[in-house]
């Protein structure tokens, strides 16, 4: 009794656990639905939220949720997401449980994390399009997913020199961001869409489009720093070059801790000198180039050349010569580091995208199963031209006998037929001997007045068809034949050759009218002779019925 009670405690406690884990994951699938709707209102604070959760104790289900509303926020908050992985994970497990919208926002991530990676990888744009393809084969409506697709699919064009194509898909994700009044899309497109026109010279309908910029009363500090940028490049292609320098000196007073997308200070304080110098500000121009080398924290990296050699020309027209030598080489050197560094860079990025030791055994590999499998078909066509071969030499074997049996047995039909024709006549004819005798016995007594040499002649004649009808009897009864098919019989031996023959002749059915006609005798002589077979026999068994 006790261990049954320990059973069902036992039982009791670890249903009780699994209840409680289920409650707790659902308790998280709540939480993370709850804070979906904050996502695009207030996504900084969702990802505030997110990074205070244990991810350590999510399963697959709630850890791919939460992984694509991290990626949601992030670039919400931030205007950049790049870790991929993430992303692809997520999709591999909304993709299992067939959680088509879910699959469709995590694609949609990777391809932007792809796009921030390399601005013209093609993979990015076969993501975005494949999303775009699912969106239509699920009837998915979601405002916010197509606001972003939009966006991203207008930046890649952008960013291929396709301008035209990319004002139209980011006209698309205005449309759409305004139906989910998304305000971080709306300002995102809407500045894209003021950077076109300012490419072809738009002016008027440049400044029209950032015209929902002054309706905002926060703008997040990733728009703020490109919007500045942008005007710059409006007032300074329109020569308003105050104007111009007021907005890049906006661009240094935003804190960098709040951005995660690249700025280069040292080419604003470049840009700054040039401006400066355009207004013939020399000592602010030098000032801002000196800023430009001064804020180079890598002097290796792509480009840092450049601002040396600027600051060195600006010296070099002001007779600093020996300082501008110094730069000179300075920026000699960079560039040689930096070039260096950048071939580096490319052939690791060149050894990652195309991993040749990995394709190599990929390619052993396939190899390996393609030898394999080659051997497999090889084995199975060389046994199946054998069982082919084996099932036609039987066939023909089989043919072969088939076509000897059809002789043998039209052979043996034709013997039967034969047989049967020549059987007939016999039986037919078998009459005809014992009434002849009796007729020649008949006419032998009525002649026996006449003449007695006619009457014995007569009698000698009956006594000779008799002697030759005993003498075939006895060649019949002693044949091996006859003995193969009645020799089983008990005490066949015992019988005389006409008993055997009587005996054999009944077992295989004929009357006594019959049998008399075949052996040239009477009926009573028939059965009278069955008579004597059974007292010979003395066995129940060997007895045979005589006909009255």
């Amino acid at each position: 009794m006790k261990i049954y009670l320990t059973l069902l405690l036992s039982f009791t406690i670890i249903s009780c656990a699994s209840k409680s884990d289920n409650s707790h994951e659902n308790t998280l699938t709540n939480s993370l639905n709850n804070l979906e709707k904050e996502l695009y209102l207030s996504p900084s604070t969702l990802l505030d939220s997110l990074k205070s959760f244990n991810i350590d104790k999510l399963e697959n289900r709630n850890l791919a949720y939460y992984n694509l509303l991290y990626a949601i926020a992030e670039e919400q908050t931030f205007g950049v997401f790049k870790e991929e992985t993430l992303t692809i994970k997520a999709a591999q497990e909304f993709k299992r449980n067939k959680d088509n919208l879910n699959f469709c926002r995590a694609l949609l991530y990777t391809s932007i994390a792809q796009y921030y990676k390399n601005k013209q990888d093609s993979a990015a744009y076969n993501n975005l399009r494949l999303v775009e393809t699912l969106l239509d084969k699920y009837n998915i409506e979601d405002n916010n997913l197509y606001a972003t697709l939009h966006l991203y699919l207008g930046r890649y064009y952008r960013a291929n020199s396709d301008s035209e194509i990319a004002k139209k898909e980011l006209e698309q994700s205005l449309i759409f961001g305004k139906k989910a009044k998304n305000k971080t899309t709306i300002l995102n497109a809407s500045l894209e869409i003021f950077n076109i026109n300012i490419l072809n010279k738009k002016y008027k309908e440049a400044i029209n489009t950032i015209s929902y910029f002054g309706d905002v009363e926060e703008i997040p500090p990733y728009i703020a720093h490109g919007l500045y940028k942008s005007t710059y490049n409006y007032y300074s292609a329109k020569k308003e070059y105050k104007i111009a320098i007021e907005y890049l000196n906006k661009t240094l007073q935003i804190d960098p801790a709040k951005l995660k997308i690249k700025t280069n200070k040292p080419h604003t304080y470049y840009q700054l000198s040039l401006t400066f110098k355009k207004l013939n500000m020399a000592d602010s121009s030098l000032h801002y180039a000196k800023a430009a080398v001064q804020s180079i924290s890598d002097s290796s990296a792509q480009g840092s050349h450049f601002y040396y050699r600027y600051l060195a020309d600006i010296l070099y027209e002001k007779g600093e010569y020996k300082k501008a030598s110094e730069l000179y080489k300075t920026a000699h050197l960079t560039y040689i580091f930096s070039f260096a560094r950048l071939i580096q860079q490319r052939d690791q990025e060149f050894k990652t995208k195309f991993n040749f030791e990995e394709q190599k055994r990929e390619n052993n590999l396939i190899q390996a199963q393609r030898a394999v499998t080659l051997n497999i078909l090889f084995i199975f066509i060389a046994l199946s031209i054998i069982v082919s071969l084996s099932y036609f030499f039987n066939y023909r074997r089989n043919n072969y006998k088939t076509y000897n049996l059809k002789k043998e047995l039209n052979a043996l039909r034709k013997e039967y037929n034969s047989n049967w024709i020549i059987s007939e006549i016999y039986k037919t004819n078998s009459s005809i001997l014992p009434q002849l005798i009796e007729n020649v016995s008949q006419e032998a007594a009525r002649s026996r007045k006449v003449s007695k040499e006619i009457y014995y002649s007569l009698n000698k004649i009956v006594d000779i068809a008799n002697i030759a009808s005993r003498a075939s009897i006895t060649d019949i009864a002693n044949h091996p034949e006859f003995d193969h098919i009645f020799g089983a019989s008990q005490n066949l031996d015992s019988l005389t050759d006409f008993e055997k023959l009587v005996y054999a002749l009944n077992e295989v059915g004929y009357s006594n009218v019959q049998i008399a006609h075949f052996m040239n005798s009477s009926q009573s002589s028939i059965r009278t002779i069955k008579g004597k077979i059974t007292r010979k026999f003395k066995n129940p068994e060997g007895n045979i019925e005589v006909d009255s």
